[in-house]
């Protein structure tokens, strides 16, 4: 995650799946009942990076009301007032966006002591990781929002671009923890996008033993997020998801779940 991705369509999409997922958008409840926690995975805006540019589903016209505003009306005016000034992940967290109980941890690696020695950054990644997951002890769903995607292998884990990747150990452990997940994963050219969804998904469930529910996001960058709930979870979730793909969000098309 990075400050300059706030606001823009993409977090329109994963906000709106959070809100759903916790029950506070969710018709059947209307109120939060799984709390959140949050993993942000920070790393540093690049300025000559594009990235975050889609803010123009928050224009004032029939149209953008009809294809958004309409999903989650109370997310898109929220996420309009961010726009120009306040884009920024602590501006999120100051807002009602997301549940008022929900738990974050923001530490970036790079202001964790992060370097070019990979030697070093087994030691500052293990303490990161730790105080994280101790942030997260009160939460029911455990939100893994990385720069990129999740890598299978930790080959380049402790790199100096590894900080933009959440690895398999780390759901694993949040697993083990006992908390449903959420993981955002960036697709890209390597591939058509279904393939690459089956390939994540089947290695979630060689690494956790379960099957995640992938729910693909078609605005802006293509993503897919994750969504992985443990037993006591599972029935709550998936009709959630099925009532979120029901509204708005899945007729206008910027959610499906892949076949």
């Amino acid at each position: 995650m990075r400050d300059q991705f706030v606001a823009d369509v993409g977090d329109f999409g994963k906000y709106g799946l959070l809100r759903r997922l916790c029950g506070i958008t969710d018709p059947e409840t209307l109120e939060a009942d799984l709390r959140l926690g949050v993993v942000w995975y920070m790393t540093p805006d690049d300025p000559d990076d594009t990235a975050g540019r889609f803010t123009g589903y928050l224009a004032h016209t029939k149209q953008k009301h009809l294809e958004y505003h309409d999903c989650d009306p109370g997310l898109w005016h929220d996420l309009q007032t961010l726009v120009p000034h306040r884009r920024c992940v602590g501006c999120v967290e100051k807002s009602a966006i997301l549940p008022a109980d929900t738990v974050y941890f923001g530490l970036s690696l790079h202001n964790a002591g992060w370097n070019n020695d990979a030697v070093d950054n087994q030691e500052v990644r293990a303490r990161w990781w730790r105080n994280a997951l101790d942030g997260m002890a009160d939460a029911d769903v455990v939100f893994l929002d990385p720069d990129n995607s999740i890598r299978p292998d930790d080959t380049r884990k402790y790199h100096p671009d590894g900080p933009k990747y959440a690895y398999m150990d780390d759901l694993k452990a949040v697993w083990d923890a006992k908390k449903s997940l959420v993981v955002y994963h960036q697709l890209n050219r390597g591939g058509t996008h279904k393939q690459q969804i089956k390939d994540i998904c089947a290695d979630i469930h060689k690494a956790l033993g379960t099957e995640p529910i992938p729910m693909w996001f078609h605005r802006g960058t293509s993503r897919v997020f994750l969504v992985i709930p443990q037993k006591c979870h599972r029935e709550r979730i998936t009709a959630r998801l099925c009532r979120m793909l029901a509204s708005p969000w899945g007729e206008r098309g910027h959610f499906t779940e892949p076949q």
